[in-house]
């Protein structure tokens, strides 16, 4: 098969993709464009397809220098005794606008370049091409906003050894381009301490606010760092003998650092765990008498542990 035929072919193969075999490459704009050749010595080297590309052309699309609108991308191989090039155009982010494969009847694949340069050229050219970057992004839904809710088991080690159990909601908001805001509720209903003639039962309520930026944010799911604050309400009950007396602690406020993972399950449902180290600005030394006893829960740790698991929704 000679020049002119594989040159010919090229033509109707890249007409049949464009799929506008009547449209004006004069009509479309010049696009910069970046070149990546990988091939192996005895092909035309990187810079040749360039100079060949650009008098196919009548323009050349390789200015040193400037930001690439399209990414050309060529790979030649040995198929057999016959030289296989696939040439496939991206846009900058990496979307794939096209892919054209040639089968050079040569056993030299210099002599594959006209044509490979001829059918980079149209591509480049394509009016289909024009059309597809410029075609209007689809409006993102709640303008942008990545929403989620969450619903899980929490575990609090304030009151030392006994932990407290409970629940956890959660509502998340991610702005474009921002760090996601979480605002959290948790309820522990109940955490006993007891001695010899009294015991204390505890319950918890606590209310945090909090910004999570991603270390790792793939498909299958995601990795972030937290850090923020949370208020906790304390309710004690004394039980000593027949005496009962009920009290408030004062809220505090403990602010916390921690991670937490995230997988998607299916769809939009995720499941995750998390672990915050919070630090209580009031140190407790809360004191009552029942009958001849006096208990009371002292020097609340310094430093506090908060484990969750959960379920949740994200949209989109």
């Amino acid at each position: 098969m000679n020049a002119a035929a594989v040159r010919a072919l090229a033509s109707l193969g890249v007409a049949l993709w464009l799929g506008a075999p009547h449209a004006h490459a004069q009509d479309v704009p010049h696009r910069s464009a970046a070149l990546t050749w990988r091939a192996p010595p005895g092909c035309p080297s990187a810079a040749d397809l360039r100079v060949a590309i650009a008098h196919a052309l009548d323009w050349s699309p390789f200015v040193p220098g400037s930001t690439p609108q399209l990414v050309l991308e060529g790979d030649a191989h040995l198929a057999g005794e016959r030289w296989a090039i696939a040439i496939t155009l991206r846009t900058p982010d990496g979307e794939r606008l096209g892919r054209r494969e040639l089968v050079s009847e040569s056993a030299r694949c210099d002599e594959a370049l006209d044509s490979v340069a001829l059918v980079a050229a149209m591509m480049i050219e394509s009016p289909q091409l024009e059309a597809r970057l410029h075609h209007p992004a689809p409006p993102r839904p709640f303008g942008g906003l990545v929403l989620a809710a969450r619903l899980g088991l929490a575990v609090d080690f304030l009151s030392g050894p006994t932990v407290a159990p409970g629940v956890r909601a959660e509502i998340a908001v991610t702005p474009p381009g921002a760090w996601a805001l979480v605002l959290s509720a948790s309820f522990l209903p109940e955490s006993v301490a007891r001695d010899a003639v009294a015991s204390a039962r505890f319950r918890f309520l606590s209310f945090a606010l909090s910004t999570c930026p991603d270390l790792l944010n793939v498909r299958e799911g995601s990795l972030s760092v937290c850090g923020g604050i949370d208020l906790l309400l304390i309710e004690a009950t004394e039980t000593g003998g027949l005496a009962e007396a009920r009290s408030y602690l004062d809220p505090t406020l403990r602010p916390f650092v921690g991670v937490r993972g995230e997988v998607v399950v299916t769809g939009p449902l995720r499941a995750g765990i998390s672990l915050d180290i919070a630090v209580p600005l009031n140190r407790y030394h809360y004191d009552y008498t029942l009958g001849s006893a006096t208990v009371g829960l002292h020097d609340l740790p310094f430093v506090t542990l908060i484990s969750a698991a959960w379920l949740g929704l994200q949209l989109p």
